[in-house]
């Protein structure tokens, strides 16, 4: 507590660009000191863990503009997984929150309908699906035994753009679908998922699973089949999204980022479409696992502009980003302090790094829906945690208390299709 007087005359006196703007509502006067004593309560918190309050960031802002609080909200910094926000405004500024990955199966041979066999390979030309997961192998088996198909007399041919189960490589993956298709291959990994499987259906089957052996091996192939057997749709990219971003799946989020053509592609959007400064835009990874740097301004940019665009597809934040206290993942167990469903939004972890963040909107009952970003750097991470959940619960507070959304999932359609 010694520095305390010292970092008073740093913050005020020598002006570290903490600013706090009087509010022009029903808050009396005093309300821009109160708003400094917030800001006050924030470092003397942080340095109480011993962390540098001129190494830390943030804004909070209402959606038509008013800056409430800011300190160093023009300095770029690692975000980390909030770096997944950008990722998540391109993807659905790009392809759009309805978009589909489909993953098809063709063939260049002939169904023998006596014998049931596929004289020929079984080619997957896959697109990029982060969500292609074994019970779609499950389904896309049941689907080649209804066309007559129980055997493969050929290879499996898999493009560059075929993932199964968070595996970002092609080939382990098409090893992984021959295995899964064939109960004949099976282990006990795989029986679990089988069981699974059987468990989520509405009327699961009584019949055996028949499944689909190849007798041959898995390659590599750009080339469609000729003949076009079915066609896998995944869930709409916003359910997808909002996985992603539940669990801050990275591997997922580096594979949207393949599907939107790379890392320039989404850098290049935030500049162009957002005109933001290139000079504080450095996407590393699409996930936000290696280096990147952003600005809370900027990122509260990104995320207005994503409220915005989803909001004009009839959805919402909370479509795609997780409720805190109400959904799994990342935001499950923070801001315990106030009622679950005050705050929709992403955080950001780099344990070695010493990195933590989190954005998105709080909802107070008298400023209504409140945009922000809070950049943490160079401390544990788990208590920088702590710090921002007692840092925005102390300005839910001061603006009348929480207001919790009354969240219904919106679902744009079921979860994968075939065609």
């Amino acid at each position: 507590m010694k520095k305390l007087g010292f970092l008073s005359i740093i913050v005020f006196c020598l002006s570290l660009q903490v600013t706090a703007q009087v509010v022009n509502t029903s808050v009396s006067s005093s309300a821009a000191t109160s708003k400094d004593d917030i800001i006050k309560n924030y470092f003397t918190e942080l340095e109480e863990y011993r962390f540098k309050p001129d190494r830390q960031s943030f804004i909070f802002q209402t959606l038509d503009g008013e800056v409430l609080l800011e300190h160093n909200a023009d300095r770029a910094s690692d975000p980390a997984s909030v770096i997944k926000a950008a990722t998540t405004l391109t993807a659905v500024a790009k392809l759009g929150p309805d978009y589909r990955f489909v993953t098809r199966f063709s063939t260049n041979g002939k169904i023998d309908p006596q014998t049931k066999i596929l004289k020929g390979d079984l080619i997957v030309t896959g697109s990029a699906d982060p969500s292609f997961y074994s019970e779609n192998a499950f389904h896309v088996a049941e689907l080649l035994n209804q066309l007559g198909i129980t055997k493969v007399e050929g290879d499996l041919i898999v493009n560059e753009d075929f993932y199964l189960n968070f595996n970002p490589y092609p080939l382990p993956s098409g090893e992984n679908f021959k295995a899964f298709i064939n109960p004949k291959a099976w282990d006990t990994a795989i029986k679990r998922d089988w069981d699974h499987y059987q468990s989520q259906m509405a009327q699961p089957s009584s019949a055996p699973f028949v499944g689909v052996e190849i007798t041959g091996k898995v390659r590599l192939g750009s080339d469609a089949g000729t003949n076009l057997l079915l066609a896998s749709e995944s869930n709409t990219l916003s359910n997808i999204l909002k996985e992603q971003n539940k669990y801050s799946n990275n591997v997922m989020a580096e594979m949207v980022g393949h599907k939107l053509g790379g890392l320039q592609v989404i850098e290049r959007y935030l500049v162009d479409d957002l005109k933001l400064n290139p000079a504080n835009v450095h996407i590393g990874s699409a996930s936000g696992l290696y280096y990147s740097y952003l600005t809370p301004r900027d990122t509260v940019k990104i995320i207005r502009k994503l409220k915005d665009t989803l909001e004009a597809h009839h959805l919402k934040l909370e479509d795609v980003f997780p409720i805190q206290g109400r959904d799994a993942g990342t935001l499950s167990d923070r801001l315990a302090q106030e009622a679950s469903g005050t705050l929709v939004g992403k955080t950001g972890t780099l344990t070695q790094s010493g990195v933590s963040a989190l954005t998105g909107i709080i909802y107070t009952k008298s400023k209504g829906p409140i945009l922000f970003a809070v950049f943490n750097q160079g401390g544990n991470v788990h208590t920088f945690r702590k710090t921002q959940d007692d840092f925005i619960a102390s300005i839910v507070d001061f603006y009348g208390g929480a207001a919790p959304i009354a969240y219904m999932p919106t679902s744009n359609g079921v979860a994968s299709r075939t065609r």
